[in-house]
């Protein structure tokens, strides 16, 4: 996926790059312009390009790209964009490097193993999404929607990652703010009570020994979430529309956009 990326980019360049934020750019760009999937030799689905540009930018962000003083030169993380929301996963607060750890806060995107299971560090520990910023500016009129549904047994173990998934139901909460700064934020008492109502809809009309699922977007005009249908992306779910319906293609939207969680059981 990364050659691609790399390939991709530059060939949106009229010359080699003489700077990393050209090439860093032309990355992003490969996934913004795409128009179509790629296919890939593995199972499941076939990679979406567009999921791919906000890993991109915090990999550069993590080597020390984007510092606070555009003048500067830096050996330590850049900054991050002024607004860059998401919901809380299990990924680590630090990421390991040759020269030593690196902190960078939760909502990064820490490399982490991107099997299917409950206990996975690309997933939410908890049903209920806690949100964070971890921007320096206020994210204001964030909305935050949801689905509900499960994991049919429908191929082998083996071939987990084709499984098909099944939706039941949907919420739409907000709008709300998110302060900057990295800091968790519940969700109020009320909003809590309704994704139980879609949880427990969902769990009431599976099929015994099945899955639970649930899956959310958090978005704002400042940082859209890849799936909400303002960013214009072939990722996008529209009004009405439901998330993928395969796991393979739930693993990729999820660890490639901190703006959504996942959250399973069983």
């Amino acid at each position: 996926m990364t050659l691609y990326l790399l390939m991709q980019g530059m060939a949106g360049l009229a010359q080699s790059p003489s700077r990393a934020e050209m090439l860093e750019v032309g990355m992003e760009e490969a996934g913004w312009s795409a128009s179509a999937s790629v296919p890939l030799p593995r199972g499941g689905a076939d990679w979406q390009p567009a999921t791919s540009h906000k890993v991109t930018r915090w990999a550069y962000e993590t080597m020390g790209m984007f510092p606070s003083d555009p003048s500067e030169i830096i050996s330590k993380a850049g900054a991050p964009p002024l607004v860059d929301i998401y919901i809380r996963d299990r990924r680590p607060n630090v990421f390991p490097t040759g020269d030593g750890p690196v902190e960078v806060g939760p909502g990064s995107y820490v490399p982490v193993s991107l099997h299917w299971a409950a206990d996975a560090n690309w997933v939410m520990p908890g049903w209920w999404p806690s949100c964070g910023n971890r921007g320096s500016v206020a994210a204001n009129g964030a909305r935050l929607r949801a689905w509900a549904g499960w994991v049919l047994s429908d191929k082998p173990l083996a071939q987990i990652m084709e499984r098909s998934v099944v939706w039941h139901g949907d919420l739409d909460i907000g709008p709300f703010d998110i302060a900057p700064g990295g800091a968790d934020m519940a969700l109020a008492q009320t909003d809590q009570q309704q994704i139980t109502q879609l949880t427990t809809a969902a769990r009431n009309a599976a099929p015994a020994g099945t899955q639970l699922v649930a899956f959310y977007e958090l978005s704002q005009i400042n940082d859209r979430a890849n799936t909400d249908p303002s960013a214009g992306f072939t990722v996008m779910i529209g009004p009405g529309a439901s998330p993928p319906t395969t796991v393979q293609a739930l693993v990729d939207l999820v660890a490639g956009d901190n703006n959504l969680g996942l959250h399973m059981e069983g």
